[in-house]
């Protein structure tokens, strides 16, 4: 294991959590990942979840379009394409996605760090900009018919 006080340690455990949910829960068996680096403030919806512990505070997040973010709702809940979802709906199963994710990387770093608390998922709609204070790194996850940026965030000096 990479030094988990480092960022880019926790974004490789992000695209294995992001991985795994996408095969048992979206049933995609590849997804293409390309790692973007420092993360550019976009207007995009999209859920985050804060992970908490002795190694520092962390939020990882989804980004990415209503239409996909629709589609992808669409698949998680076994609805067909042309069946009417709901916009509350669509950030209900975000979240979740976004909460299964975060669990997958806390279920992978608790044996490096004991402490770590799990935070509830929000959901944004517009730019998120990170401070001065924070860290943050995106990767795209290209699933062939939807394309997500997962997203790391780290609070420095905490």
């Amino acid at each position: 294991m990479s030094d988990i006080t480092e960022l880019e340690t926790w974004c490789d455990v992000m695209v294995e959590a992001f991985s795994e949910l996408a095969e048992s829960a979206l049933f995609v068996d590849e997804v293409d990942f390309v790692h973007l680096g420092r993360l550019n403030a976009k207007n995009a919806p999209g859920s985050y979840v804060p992970l908490v512990g002795d190694s520092g505070t962390f939020t990882f997040g989804i980004q990415g379009s209503w239409d996909d973010f629709s589609k992808l709702s669409r698949r998680f809940l076994f609805m067909g394409e042309d069946e009417d979802i709901s916009d509350e709906e669509v950030v209900d199963a975000i979240n979740e996605l976004c909460n299964i994710m975060t669990g997958g990387v806390k279920r992978r770093m608790v044996t490096y760090d004991s402490s770590l608390k799990l935070g509830l998922p929000t959901f944004f709609s517009g730019s998120v900009h990170v401070t001065g204070d924070q860290d943050a790194r995106e990767t795209v996850a290209d699933l062939k018919t939807e394309r997500f940026h997962l997203v790391a965030v780290k609070q420095k000096g905490i």
